[in-house]
């Protein structure tokens, strides 16, 4: 498995739970389309994806909106408005841009994709099933509204299934991120929260549609109110840390700053990640240590950590001390035995890399879970102790047996405790349904 591979499944089947995020190394040539929308239509990064403005079913004239972030509409300079009584969306056609690759520029057939985009909708939802960025349905892929919902859907090669997000998003500006990886599946962020996850291997297919913003091509009834702005395309599958960096905690990273990839200084570290970062643009920092971890910032920037967080996957352990020990700093759990990286080396003095680390056939997590010793191949659980979880004997009380158990809550409608009686083992718990218990 790759560690690409690896580094998003460890994101990803973490409950959905991302920890202070680490940033990741996004490129110029990782940029499939970029759309600032700044007073025009123009894709930015030079690929010649620019967009002809739609209302009422011919082309004119589109507005844009300066409100800016207090205004719910713009993050970044300014940001097109579409009004869906007038049926305004913007297709991405090339408006006779001699290099344009044509519509299945955005296709990604077979492939692994991303997009980025801020948005808000105006007077909140407005279509069922509205769509935001389309190229197509079926195994194409989308990313729209949920149905009738107050979230975001994302399908990419899954047919009518997809990752749903989960935050209301009737009001306000919001930033999305959409990937979809062909080895592991459709991720959906909101700003900056992994939110929506669908596993699999999805397999993006040939739309003939061009690519619409503010509506779905191949539907009707789809369009809506809404401000997009800066709109990234991706021609790969952005990781955990890069999807979440996009966000930065609410400041955003600029597309422009991902296309020109300006290192002022130079010192090997582009501006936008030292902004991110807390480094400082304009002097060569390139060798100091910003966030103490004894990790220097090139290290770090060229790795995808944060070199203003000392712990890049929030482990509780601090990134050197996770090489120091053969850990990732960009996984939680690195040999994946059910205990993080922080809890192997702080707590339980295990090797972080190794899931059995006294070599005695019993798991660091499942001796851990027994009560016996991780770091002694005399020390053995039971094999019966070896996966268990929890344990209650009903011996007078709801107690677990177990050192990760949990304590039972008896409930009944008369008020009373529990009822024990003779059992197979000591006594067994007596209930009754008459009383709900």
């Amino acid at each position: 498995m790759s560690t690409h591979t690896k580094h998003w499944r460890k994101w990803a089947l973490s409950a959905l739970i991302l920890p202070t995020p680490a940033f990741g190394q996004l490129q110029s040539s990782d940029v499939a389309a970029y759309w600032p929308f700044d007073n025009d239509l123009v894709d930015a990064s030079g690929n010649g994806g620019d967009g002809t403005f739609q209302t009422d079913g011919a082309t004119g004239s589109p507005t844009f909106t300066s409100g800016g972030v207090a205004a719910n509409q713009a993050k970044f300079g300014e940001a097109v408005s579409l009004v869906a009584a007038n049926d305004q969306s913007v297709l991405i056609d090339g408006a006779g841009n001699a290099s344009f690759q044509g519509e299945d520029a955005y296709d990604f057939t077979g492939g692994s994709m991303t997009v980025s985009a801020w948005f808000s909708n105006t007077g909140g939802f407005l279509n069922t099933w509205q769509g935001l960025i389309v190229k197509g349905e079926g195994n194409s892929w989308r990313v729209g509204r949920n149905n009738s919902d107050l979230f975001l859907n994302f399908a990419a090669g899954t047919g009518n299934t997809g990752a749903a997000s989960t935050s209301d998003l009737s009001s306000g500006l919001h930033h999305f991120v959409a990937v979809s990886d062909a080895n592991l599946g459709n991720f959906l962020y909101i700003n900056g929260v992994l939110e929506g996850f669908l596993p699999g291997t999805p397999n993006i297919e040939d739309s003939t549609s061009f690519l619409t913003i503010g509506d779905n091509p191949q539907q009707s009834n789809r369009e809506g109110n809404n401000t997009f702005d800066d709109v990234i395309l991706f021609n790969r599958a952005l990781t955990a840390p890069e999807a979440v960096l996009l966000y930065n905690s609410g400041n955003g990273i600029i597309g422009s700053d991902i296309v020109a990839g300006i290192d002022s200084e130079p010192d090997g570290i582009p501006d936008y990640y030292e902004i991110a970062n807390g480094l400082n643009v304009g002097v060569d920092d390139s060798l100091d240590d910003r966030d103490g971890d004894d990790i220097n910032n090139i290290t770090e920037y060229l790795n995808g950590y944060g070199a203003n967080n000392p712990d890049s996957d929030g482990d509780g352990l601090e990134d050197g001390a996770e090489l120091d020990h053969k850990a990732d700093p960009l996984i939680r759990d690195t040999d994946g035995d059910g205990l993080t990286d922080g809890e192997e080396v702080l707590t339980h003095m295990t090797e972080p890399d190794d899931t059995d680390s006294d070599d005695d056939q019993a798991s660091d997590f499942d001796e851990v879970s027994a009560g016996s010793d991780p770091n002694s191949n005399t020390s053995v659980p039971s094999p019966w102790n070896i996966g268990l979880v929890s344990y209650w004997k009903f011996d007078d009380d709801l107690t677990s047996s177990t050192n990760l158990g949990a304590e039972g809550t008896y409930r009944t409608d008369d008020g009373m405790a529990p009822t024990y009686t003779a059992g197979q083992f000591g006594n067994a718990i007596d209930l009754n349904s008459t009383q709900n218990e």
